[in-house]
């Protein structure tokens, strides 16, 4: 019963208006913007404290070339491909956070203060 938010035919023809135009228009960005927004209220998403900066990373991938990666003509949803690649944004996010924490830790370690609370249960 519920309406959906997005229809992968409306992604497609804005991406085919966009690729006309050359850049992305304004409603394709807004359909980028609910995407993320969406994928971000996802239960394993939702409680991190930097989801703000998640989002903002995986809209940055997706204006810096991702939309024109997708094939127009292929038979694929581009919903799919545009949830992957904000999956994917997420996770890259995240794994640059962990590196950051993990220095950060090795620094206050090294300087005789305590260590973050995730590093203190691995040890």
């Amino acid at each position: 019963m519920s309406k959906k938010y997005l229809t992968g035919e409306q992604l497609r023809k804005e991406l085919i208006v966009a690729r006309e135009a050359g850049h992305i228009t304004e409603q394709l960005g807004k359909y980028f913007m609910l995407l993320v927004d969406r994928i971000g209220q996802k239960g394993n998403w939702r409680n991190y404290s930097y989801l703000d900066d998640m989002k903002s990373a995986a809209l940055l991938n997706l204006c810096s070339g991702a939309w024109s990666k997708f094939d127009i003509n292929s038979p694929s949803s581009p919903f799919s491909y545009y949830t992957t690649c904000i999956e994917r944004s997420f996770i890259q996010y995240l794994t640059k956070q962990h590196k950051q924490r993990d220095i950060l830790d090795e620094i206050k370690m090294a300087n005789g203060l305590d260590p973050s609370f995730n590093r203190q249960l691995q040890d």
